[in-house]
């Protein structure tokens, strides 16, 4: 059976049944390597030729069709994560996998933060973001102001008064100096 038909399977098979249908661990791999083979075949031949056209033509369907597959799984992934508990780890592809243990780390995050709320307690999200934000400073911007680059040479901005984020040491001590933004400091109660 070719990977396109393949593909094609799997498909018909999660359209056809609620509960998330086993798929080899290096699917997605292998369909990624096919897909990167009929991407060369493509650019070997002219466009405009009748092959040219049949490949492209191909390559557009095996793109839609990897792509439904890929949304309706990840729909029925989180559906279970959300029912509590998350699909059956056999069945799943390698980067499933991955997706799962972020999804339940959210999940677990929407739990938490549910209890925090409920107990009348301030949200632990946005205190436990600051220890992945290193290196960087939360502030609440007092000015409009326009986008920056920053130390760590990414895109930060626009800004309106109000706006919440986290900026680089070196920016954000800057924009504080300049009166255009403000530290905030967060407590753990």
């Amino acid at each position: 059976m070719s990977l396109y038909d393949a593909l094609l399977e799997a498909l018909k098979r999660e359209n056809e049944r609620m509960e998330l249908q086993p798929l080899p661990k290096s699917f997605y791999l292998d369909l990624s390597e096919f897909v990167g083979k009929l991407i060369e075949d493509c650019r070997a031949v002219d466009e405009s030729s009748l092959r040219g056209r049949l490949l492209a033509l191909e390559l557009s369907q095996l793109r839609r069709l990897l792509s439904e597959l890929v949304q309706l799984r990840l729909r029925k992934i989180m559906d279970s994560l959300i029912a509590g508990g998350g699909p059956p780890r056999e069945g799943l592809t390698m980067e499933e996998e991955v997706l799962v243990a972020k999804g339940m780390e959210l999940v677990d995050s929407v739990h938490r933060m549910v209890e925090d709320l409920s107990e009348g307690r301030k949200p632990r999200l946005v205190l436990e973001s600051i220890g992945s934000q290193p290196g960087k400073v939360l502030l609440r911007f007092l000015k409009e102001t326009p986008p920056i680059i920053g130390a760590d040479m990414r895109p930060y901005g626009p800004f309106k008064p109000e706006d919440v984020a986290f900026l680089p040491m070196e920016n954000a001590e800057l924009l504080i100096k300049q009166g255009a933004a403000q530290r905030i400091e967060l407590t753990r109660d």
